[in-house]
């Protein structure tokens, strides 16, 4: 009896170890899917990324601003926004510089008529240099005014692009 009992030892053993390599197929098996799986999600989400990268490089190619990454372009686009939410004061500047313009030159013509009635000599140049500093300012807003359009443009086709 006791060979018999060897003989059921040896064979559960057997049987044992059957099981567990069976086990270990079929884990393996389960892994290869996964790692399949895994493969064709890595695929899909690099040919997105190749897809999101290309959009991204044509939207910044067509707003006419120079190709940035991401975090750069972000903080660029705020830095705009920060420029846009001034342009109230900007305004404001403006007409407050053509008021002064229009003031300038009415001085300018009044002095120029009180001289000539009292027969006096104009100093050559006194207001002219007054005058030219402050269209050098208007022209200097002026200036800011359509780089502040322009990057209102940029932010604009950024945003719609985004959305």
């Amino acid at each position: 009896m006791i060979e018999a009992d060897r003989l059921v030892d040896a064979l559960r053993h057997d049987a044992a170890r059957a099981a567990h390599h069976t086990e270990l197929i079929r884990r393996g098996r389960v892994i290869e899917a996964r790692v399949a799986a895994l493969q064709v999600r890595r695929e899909i989400v690099l040919q997105a990324r190749g897809e999101t990268l290309s959009s991204w490089a044509d939207l910044w190619c067509r707003s006419g601003l120079p190709l940035l990454p991401p975090d750069e372009a972000c903080q660029w686009l705020t830095k705009a926004a920060a420029i846009l939410a001034d342009r109230p004061a900007f305004d404001a500047a403006s007409d407050e510089l053509r008021a002064l313009e229009e003031r300038a030159q009415s001085a300018r013509a009044r002095l120029a008529a009180a001289i000539a009635v009292h027969g006096g000599v104009a100093v050559e140049g006194s207001i002219d240099i007054v005058l030219g500093t402050a269209r050098g300012l208007l022209d200097n807003a002026r200036e800011r005014s359509a780089e502040r359009d322009k990057l209102e443009h940029g932010v604009e086709d950024a945003r719609r692009a985004r959305e």
